[in-house]
């Protein structure tokens, strides 16, 4: 079982972002205490899952070239300065 930090650690998300997930009933929970526990097979499959995938649409540009990496763009960006 996993909090919620970790599964977000372990899904590259924000916590709140599966906060969310457990709310909108995507994502079951059990809460022990404060805190909501999910299973790591299930933050797996959300991972896996096609919900988590980008549509096709947005893989292209409207020209029809690869979308740029923007995460890698802006990170050298930042270390640049």
């Amino acid at each position: 079982m996993l909090t919620v930090p970790q599964a977000a650690r372990r899904v590259g998300k924000d916590p709140e972002t599966v906060r969310r997930w457990i709310r909108s009933g995507r994502l079951r929970s059990e809460r022990v205490g404060t805190q909501h526990l999910v299973r790591a097979e299930e933050v797996d499959a959300m991972v896996d899952d096609a919900t988590m995938r980008l549509p096709a649409a947005w893989l292209r540009t409207d020209s029809g070239e690869p979308m740029p990496d923007w995460e890698r763009l802006v990170r050298d960006g930042r270390r640049s300065h």
